[in-house]
């Protein structure tokens, strides 16, 4: 019993220092709200606590057996599967020198099957089929630029305008076509030569 009246002793004059060194300095919390010298009075005094004589046992609980499969089920277990990567897959990846030998047979079955002529296929290259009609696809093209240019009387996209504001006004002068943009760019031409060769030069020799 005197070592352990020994050790609470000391315990209790180190809390007692502790105590008086704590109230000689300010110490900061750190923002815990607790000073050092109160974590450190708490260390000592779990230091100093003696521990219990007696241990508390745990409490085990025994392992739990196997699980048996029922009384009068086949256990046999299924046959593993067979394995799939075999180089009879088609999906097996191949050397680069069969995938060569392959494209080198397909190239010789096809040269022996086809019997390309070059210079019929330097004439015809280029060329249009023969079965295209000319004049159909003249039409169609001329069509096409009309459709641009606005030739259509119903509404085709959001952007066009209504059908009603598209009709022309009862009392609006029709079937006026005016004067052609390139009528037009002859006549500023010459105008332009006109003033040019009547114009004042500022070079005086």
């Amino acid at each position: 019993m005197k070592p352990a009246r020994t050790k609470a002793a000391n315990a209790a004059a180190l809390i007692v220092i502790a105590g008086a060194l704590a109230g000689c300095l300010g110490d900061p919390t750190y923002g815990t709200g607790r000073t050092q010298s109160a974590h450190l009075i708490d260390d000592l005094g779990n230091v100093a606590t003696l521990p219990s004589q007696k241990i508390a046992k745990e409490d085990y609980e025994p392992r739990a057996g196997l699980v048996q499969p029922p009384k009068g089920q086949a256990t046999t277990l299924p046959r593993p599967q067979e394995d799939i990567a075999s180089k009879d897959d088609p999906n097996w990846p191949r050397s680069p020198e069969d995938v060569r030998a392959q494209m080198q047979a397909e190239v010789a079955a096809e040269s022996d099957t086809k019997h390309l002529k070059l210079g019929q296929t330097q004439r015809t290259y280029g060329q249009a089929p023969s079965n295209v009609d000319r004049t159909a696809q003249t039409r169609q093209f001329r069509q096409a630029v009309a459709l641009e240019q606005g030739a259509y009387t119903q509404r085709r996209t959001l952007t066009d305008p209504p059908d009603d504001l598209r009709r022309p006004a009862a009392s609006a002068p029709t079937n006026q076509l005016g004067e052609s943009e390139l009528k037009k760019d002859r006549e500023r031409k010459a105008a332009a030569e006109r003033a040019k060769k009547g114009g004042s030069s500022w070079w005086p020799f």
